[in-house]
């Protein structure tokens, strides 16, 4: 596909356009200027494809250089590496010398965006052609100043590319709502100029779809409590003393739902500049666990809004896999996530505290509500959809189909293995050694069954990752209407319910009170977008991680068991204990970054 053109171009361009390890090793096109290069297609059209590989490879969760710690940073991941660079954030241990270098890095890309938009005048291009690659451009800044904007708060708005003669002591930071309208603004230029869809060897470009999501998000973020309204925030100004954050202002929830509302209706054919027709996915089976699988595995279904082509990606496969069938055993769903599913009713199996989420006791025990739920016993039969096999805990039976499509546990099937997590197993920790479980559980989303990891010749598929799909511009929705509105209208009932009957659980009926509709909707992003990188952003931008990611973590008793039917392993059990305070809502600016730039203003606590 055309997308894989991109990271060879990504090479190119830096061979081409920047320097050689030796002046005798240059070719003639290395001293071009940039005025000189942007009269060449081909080399602009490098630099375009040069301009998405610097998108983060968030399908893997542990090394710094893929820029997604957020997944085992959140409560929905442990991830079994002492190296792993989440675990800087778990143990609040992040500083302004060890961070990711996130700001760096996307503001190195925002450059590459300036520096294309002001010189593609000079292209000989078909004007139809130079007006799409503009809308590139503008969605991918937009995009880049996104990922960077989520995680430190306000930003420089670089709009025109800086060169080294310009005075670094006159930047200083934007309001965080001068980058959202930056983004907007980008984000809307890009609706203008993109089509709606791409054909097969385009996926991976940028489009109008993808542009609304984003522009759904953002405001989504801009209209939450951790950045509309924040007391913390109140005092914190920038070197010249603007305001960095807003005062509260309840029309921000309604603007988030309008932008939702205009995605999904641009983006189902309701709108007359769009025959894009992007649905929720369904599995032809009409198997909703079927469907929560297929949705990651059927690459660029028409639920997709936005994704990158990974190509193969042994490391991913591995790290999801058990030592049984020759994985490492890395990426482990905590109990947490565990017991976030609810049963096949629709009901939480557990009682949840004020914002829904399951509480434990000193002993790290849930109180049972469900009268569907026990923890004592095993299946004696498999279920009859093949969702789980015989012998199991009573701990797994009975739960909603999404369960069975995300987590690998203990007595699951996986490629045709029983797995054995308990200790003795041979995916346990005496067994297993290093490359176990630190839960007791596996990721099972994204992951392709058919992939063979452990030969010398492995057997994979080509993968994308998606960043924005139609089912999260559902709860986007259904989240703002509920925050701008008094009383939950239709509309948030219908969307949510979408996403419940899709799921294969019950769909909501009587009367809600707002709080008791945020917390469905809370709980319905916990599972429906578990581990595609929202929980760690959503419990911050919600101001609970005080609650949710501070404290003891919990697995199943992994260091114990002889057999699949000890009921010592199905215990929960402390692996980890985590920590988090205020400062931790954003990250520190890398005190480099400050050196180059005085005028940043470091944020709260660093």
């Amino acid at each position: 596909m055309k997308i894989s053109k991109y990271i060879v171009s990504a090479f190119a361009v830096v061979l081409t356009l920047v320097a050689c390890d030796s002046y005798l090793d240059k070719g003639p096109e290395e001293n071009l200027s940039i005025e000189e290069t942007f009269t060449e297609r081909a080399y602009v059209e490098r630099w375009l494809y040069n301009i998405y590989s610097g998108m983060p490879i968030e399908m893997n969760f542990h090394r710094d250089e893929y820029r997604n710690p957020f997944v085992g940073g959140s409560d929905e991941m442990e991830v079994t590496s002492g190296t792993a660079s989440c675990n800087l954030i778990n143990s609040s241990s992040i500083s302004s010398v060890n961070e990711f270098g996130i700001w760096g890095q996307t503001a190195y890309f925002t450059r590459k965006c300036n520096l294309f938009l002001e010189h593609i005048h000079l292209t000989p291009l078909e004007e139809s052609e130079r007006e799409e690659w503009i809308g590139e451009v503008h969605f991918m800044r937009a995009f880049y100043n996104f990922l960077s904007l989520r995680v430190y708060g306000p930003i420089p708005k670089y709009d025109k590319a800086l060169n080294i003669s310009a005075d670094f002591k006159q930047i200083e930071r934007a309001s965080f709502d001068e980058i959202v309208e930056f983004i907007v603004e980008d984000c809307d230029k890009a609706i203008s100029a993109l089509p709606s869809r791409r054909e097969f060897n385009y996926y991976g470009r940028a489009t109008a779809a993808a542009a609304y999501a984003l522009k759904s998000r953002v405001l989504l973020y801009a209209a939450s409590p951790l950045y509309n309204g924040n007391p913390a925030y109140a005092s914190v100004k920038s070197t010249s003393g603007k305001p960095l954050f807003s005062d509260y202002s309840k029309e921000k929830w309604a603007r988030a739902a309008q932008a939702a509302k205009e995605c999904i209706d641009f983006c189902e054919g309701h709108l007359p500049e769009t025959t894009a027709e992007y649905r929720l996915y369904e599995s032809p089976t009409n198997d909703p666990m079927k469907t929560a699988q297929e949705l990651f595995t059927n690459n660029w279904n028409d639920e997709v809004l936005f994704a990158v082509n990974v190509g193969v990606n042994l490391l991913f496969e591995q790290c999801v896999d058990p030592v049984s069938t020759q994985g490492f055993s890395m990426y482990a769903p905590t109990q947490q996530i565990v017991d976030a599913y609810r049963m096949i009713d629709g009901e939480m199996p557990f009682e949840t505290d004020a914002e829904g989420n399951v509480s434990y006791d000193e002993n790290g025990n849930p109180r049972i509500v469900s009268a569907q739920y026990t923890e004592t016993g095993f299946a004696k039969s498999a279920s009859p959809d093949g969702w789980y096999p015989a012998n199991v805990s009573n701990m797994y039976v009975g739960r909603e189909p999404r369960f069975y499509a995300h987590i690998n546990y203990c007595g699951a099937t996986w490629k045709g293995v029983s797995l054995q997590m308990w200790s003795t197993g041979l995916d346990g920790i005496k067994t297993a050694g290093a490359n176990h479980s630190k839960t007791g559980y596996l990721l099972r989303k994204f992951a392709d069954e058919g992939a063979v990891t452990g030969s010398a010749t492995p057997i994979l598929s080509n993968r994308s990752w998606i960043f924005f799909r139609l089912g999260e511009i559902y709860l986007n929705y259904a989240e703002a209407l509920n925050e701008a509105e008094d009383n939950p209208s239709q509309d948030v009932y219908d969307y949510l319910n979408a996403i419940r009957k899709r799921g294969g659980i019950p769909e909501i009926t009587g009367t809600h009170t707002q709080n008791q509709m945020r917390i469905l909707i809370r709980q319905e992003r916990r599972i429906e977008l578990a581990f595609e990188t929202h929980r760690y952003f959503d419990v911050r931008r919600w101001k609970i991680a005080e609650t949710t990611d501070n404290g003891p973590l919990y697995g199943m008793n992994i260091n114990t068991g002889t057999s699949q039917f000890d009921p010592v392993f199905y215990k929960r059990t402390v692996i980890e204990n985590r920590k988090f305070n205020e400062r931790n809502y954003l990250f520190p600016i890398n005190k480099d970054e400050i050196e180059k730039v005085p005028n940043i203003v470091q944020n709260l606590g660093y």
